[in-house]
C-alpha cells in the first residue's frame, strides 16, 4: 500500500541555490494530483491562535519569523485509490495517512514518535517551523507524508527548500513591507499574481482567523499554495501553480507585525 517515491536531481534550479528541489514520482493507487504548500504568518498566528505554547512570548519581536513565512506543511492531495473508491477531499483532509490505521484514530501530536533528523537539519527546522514546540513536525510527517514513503529527512529538507523559495520571492517581500497595516484582500492576491507571473491568484488560498472576542476573520495567519505534483521541483516558476480554493478571509486583512 505504501508508495515508493523516487527522488531525482533536477537541473531546473530556480536561482536560489546550486541544486533544484528533487522531484517526486508517484506510482499505482497512491498517485495524487497536487500538493498544498502551507506557510504560516507567525505574527497573525500569535494574535489569533490559542494553545500553541509559549513560542509567541519567548520569541523576540525582531526575529526573522516576523518578516517572512514559517513552515506549516506540504500536503499531498487525496490518493487515486481512495478517490476511485468514492472518498471525498474533506475526509482525506481530516484523516490523511491516519485513514490507513485500522481504527482511523487521530493521535495527539506530542504522543507521536519524535522526528529523527540530523542535528543541522533539526536546527533549520526549529528555526523555520516555530510550532515544533507543540510537535507540529511530528504531526505533519505522520499525517501527511508517512503513507507515501519518503523518509523524514528527505521530506523536511524538501519542504524547507520550498519555504526558502517562497521567502525569497517578491510576494513575501510585499507582505513584509505591509506589516502592521490593513490591506485589501484583492491587493494581496494581485501581489501574488504579479510576483509569480500569474494571470490571477487562483493558486493562492488566504487563511485568516479572528482576534480574541471578534467573529471577523481578518487576521492573516496562513497562505496555502496549490502546486501540481509534477511541478514541485520547479516551484515557483510560472507553470508550477494550480488553481485551488478561495480561502476564508474578510475583504480587508490585517497583516500583524509583532508576536506579542
Amino acid at each position: 500500500m505504501l508508495l515508493t517515491l523516487m527522488f531525482t536531481a533536477t537541473a531546473q534550479a530556480s536561482g536560489l541555490g546550486p541544486r533544484g528541489l528533487e522531484g517526486l514520482t508517484a506510482a499505482r493507487g497512491m498517485s495524487f494530483d497536487h500538493y498544498t504548500f502551507a506557510a504560516l504568518w507567525m505574527p497573525g498566528v500569535c494574535h489569533s491562535w490559542h494553545d500553541i505554547g509559549t513560542v509567541c512570548d519567548t520569541t523576540p519581536n525582531d526575529a526573522a519569523v516576523t518578516r517572512e513565512f514559517s513552515l506549516h506543511g506540504l500536503w499531498p492531495s487525496i490518493p487515486k485509490e481512495l478517490s476511485d473508491r468514492g472518498m471525498k477531499p474533506p475526509t482525506w483532509w481530516k484523516y490523511g495517512c491516519y485513514w490507513y490505521a485500522p481504527d482511523h484514530r487521530i493521535p495527539q501530536s506530542c504522543a507521536l514518535p519524535r522526528t529523527a533528523l540530523p542535528s543541522t537539519l533539526q536546527q533549520r527546522l526549529d528555526a523555520a517551523m516555530p510550532l515544533t514546540n507543540i510537535c507540529l513536525d511530528r504531526h505533519e510527517y505522520t499525517k501527511h507524508i508517512a503513507c507515501f514513503g519518503p523518509k523524514e529527512d528527505t521530506f523536511f529538507s524538501d519542504a524547507l527548500t520550498v519555504l526558502n523559495r517562497l521567502n525569497a520571492s517578491r510576494f513575501t517581500r510585499w507582505i513584509s513591507e505591509h506589516r502592521g497595516q490593513t490591506v485589501a484582500k484583492g491587493a494581496i492576491r494581485q501581489a501574488f499574481a504579479t510576483s509569480f507571473r500569474q494571470r490571477d491568484a487562483a493558486a493562492l488560498e488566504l487563511r485568516c482567523d479572528a482576534r480574541p472576542g471578534s467573529q471577523r476573520r481578518d487576521v492573516l495567519t496562513q497562505v496555502w499554495i496549490t502546486i501540481p505534483t509534477d511541478k514541485l521541483d520547479t516551484f515557483p516558476q510560472p507553470r508550477s501553480f494550480k488553481a485551488g480554493r478561495r480561502g476564508n478571509c474578510a475583504d480587508q486583512i490585517v497583516i500583524e507585525d509583532t508576536l506579542h
